[in-house]
């Protein structure tokens, strides 16, 4: 059985929404309708209703009460704005905004009424205010009545001090039918990076090997774009050359950030085990979790293929979902093109 623990700020990746309910000490909870994946692609989308709970500075977002895992279940720390919107066809919508630096960019929710609205606007603002540890003396110098839409859409008060790194880092993944919008990705592993240090492949319609990995000889410019290596080249995919035995985020970043666009590398994800897809996309560490569904692998619950190296050669041809990259080379293989001679 999962637990809260009573630890703040901490999203619980796997908690049943009856377990939450029962442990989690929530402060709110109900059916609000979420604008989901489904809903962004197609704009005349009626938005989905979902169960909705906030609990010890996080958000949860559940298909339904009876639900055994979340779709969403973040930290309200990665947030700092609730807001009112105005779109088409959907009454009372709201949203939250997040901080700069985060991948979520906001959640958007739509309620039965302006006074439901305030009410959870409310209590998102001050799980957030409990998220950010912002002390009562800058809560108290806000002005207007804390039940106004004016002060509700304010930004929280800043701490004069550094704010403490966020626990966790979510990354988007996809959908089909509104099963997952999001994924807890759990960066707090401190591994020593082991980097593969087999020989690399022979580059085609070259009778020579690619030089060594060698990373003091490629260039750190972190929009390095990717040449057009023949296609043939880089459809050779081998899991000894994307598989990667680190955890650690901030490592691979670097790692893929210095190589071309376009770079991956497969690692596991620390919160369940699945393999994760990261990308060098324009110069910014993208990550998909690839998951093993129906027998086959996928990393957006549509393109379905029969290993990981199949999803890998299908996304060297087409981009990858909701991107304009499509992936380059493996992270080990270096392509000599790119070395400072």
């Amino acid at each position: 059985m999962s637990s809260t623990s009573g630890v703040l700020n901490t999203p619980q990746s796997t908690i049943g929404a009856q377990e939450l309910i029962a442990v989690g000490r929530c402060t709110k909870m109900g059916f609000l309708r979420h604008e989901g994946r489904m809903e962004r692609m197609f704009k005349f989308k009626k938005w989905r209703q979902r169960f909705v709970a906030l609990s010890r500075g996080c958000i949860y977002i559940f298909s339904d009460e009876m639900a055994s895992k979340p779709m969403v279940s973040c930290s309200l720390k990665i947030f700092n704005k609730c807001e009112r919107i105005q779109l088409q066809n959907t009454i009372w919508p709201f949203r939250i905004v997040s901080t700069d630096g985060h991948n979520i960019k906001c959640l958007q929710f739509s309620c039965m009424s302006d006074p439901d609205r305030k009410s959870w606007m409310q209590q998102i603002k001050q799980g957030m205010i409990l998220a950010h540890n912002v002390p009562k003396t800058l809560v108290d110098k806000e002005e207007g009545n804390q039940e106004d839409y004016v002060y509700l859409e304010k930004p929280i008060p800043k701490k004069e001090e550094p704010k403490p790194q966020v626990p966790t880092i979510l990354e988007e993944t996809e959908d089909i039918g509104g099963e997952e919008d999001y994924q807890t990705i759990d960066e707090n592993m401190i591994a020593e990076i082991v980097v593969n240090s087999q020989s690399t492949p022979n580059y085609p319609g070259n009778s020579s090997t690619f030089p060594a990995n060698n990373n003091k000889n490629i260039t750190t410019d972190k929009k390095v774009k990717a040449s057009t290596l023949p296609e043939d080249a880089r459809m050779k995919v081998s899991r000894s050359a994307f598989e990667y035995s680190g955890s650690d985020r901030s490592e691979v970043e670097k790692l893929l950030c210095a190589r071309p666009e376009g770079t991956y590398l497969v690692r596991k994800s620390r919160s369940d085990g699945n393999e994760v897809l990261s990308v060098n996309v324009e110069g910014v560490l993208k990550e998909f979790k690839i998951y093993n569904r129906d027998g086959g692998a996928t990393i957006n619950n549509e393109d379905y293929f029969t290993s990981v190296e199949e999803l890998i050669k299908y996304y060297v041809k087409n981009v990858l979902p909701k991107k304009s990259t499509k992936l380059y080379l493996a992270y080990s293989v270096t392509d000599p093109r790119y070395l400072h001679q």
